[in-house]
């Protein structure tokens, strides 16, 4: 049997609710480290990769409650840029066109200098290379394509995370090799459905589908994995945590507060996600 591990977006509050999700099925038995494959996206791309490369859930949770100088929470009304957005997007002729759209914002937005927020990507990856099970998301922001980065990619690996977590009005677009690279939660949460040649697949995923018009829903690339036969649970979107610690996915000062609650929400999966670990069910962890 193999398995595979898909962490979705959720901001920085996102990166220490997956951390904390890890934990504590770690305190459970279950190590997410022993997966074949790792998708990330977005922040989700940031925990993959620690995961991916034999980081420790629990140096992971622990260091969600360690000063981080190096984050800064950008002055963004959440609201008002989805809205942007979903303007950008009204009158495409599909989701691709939808996404260049908003990848033509991502790239005119005044939004700071991409080489410090490239320092903060490489102070988050504390100098791993690329594990050889991981897949990171990113959104070509002028055509819209979404683009899957691995270790025969012949990029670096700072680079496809900082793709990945390009949040379009928010950070800078990523260039390389010539092109201009977004956040991969432009197209989906979690992307879930590039675990599909795996037999059992755990996704992690602290924040809703519905969050944004642009995304994918989850419930769909979910179906489809399991009408392919894969064994499936979903842990999260804790609507609890949405609510309280990320309904700040940008304040690094409310890490702590998400790294406890995904501890919190992972004892209450764990036996929902053991099944599917042991390639025994389908199941939904409780939101």
């Amino acid at each position: 049997m193999t398995r595979a591990v898909v962490l979705g977006g959720g901001g920085v509050t996102g990166i220490a609710w997956e951390a904390g999700v890890a934990r504590g099925l770690w305190a459970h038995g279950i190590d997410l480290t022993a997966a074949d494959t790792f998708v990330g996206t977005s922040a989700g791309s940031v925990v993959a990769t620690q995961l991916a490369a034999g980081v420790a859930p629990e140096e992971l949770f622990r260091a969600q409650f360690r000063p981080a100088s190096y984050e800064s929470s950008p002055m963004v009304d959440v609201d008002g840029l989805l809205e942007a957005l979903a303007r950008a997007s009204r009158g495409a002729t599909d989701a691709r066109d939808a996404r260049a759209r908003v990848g033509s914002v991502a790239r005119s937005a005044s939004v700071g200098d991409p080489e410090a927020r490239r320092s903060v990507i490489a102070t988050r990856l504390a100098g791993l290379s690329w594990p050889t099970g991981l897949r990171v998301t990113a959104v070509d922001a002028d055509s819209g394509e979404v683009v899957v980065f691995d270790h025969t990619s012949g990029i670096d690996l700072v680079d496809a995370v900082a793709a990945s977590c390009a949040v379009p009005g928010v950070y800078p677009t990523v260039t390389i090799g010539g092109r201009h690279y977004m956040d991969g939660g432009a197209a989906s949460v979690a992307h879930a459905d590039l675990a599909g040649d795996h037999a059992a697949v755990v996704v992690v995923a602290p924040i809703s589908p519905e969050a944004t018009a642009a995304t994918t829903a989850l419930d769909d690339e979910v179906a489809a994995l399991t009408a392919a036969g894969g064994h499936v649970v979903v842990v999260g979107p804790d609507l609890a945590y949405q609510h309280d610690a990320g309904a700040e996915p940008l304040n690094p000062g409310r890490r702590g507060d998400a790294a406890r609650a995904g501890e919190a929400f992972a004892a209450r999966a764990a036996r929902r996600v053991r099944d599917v670990w042991a390639d025994q069910t389908t199941s939904y962890a409780a939101r």
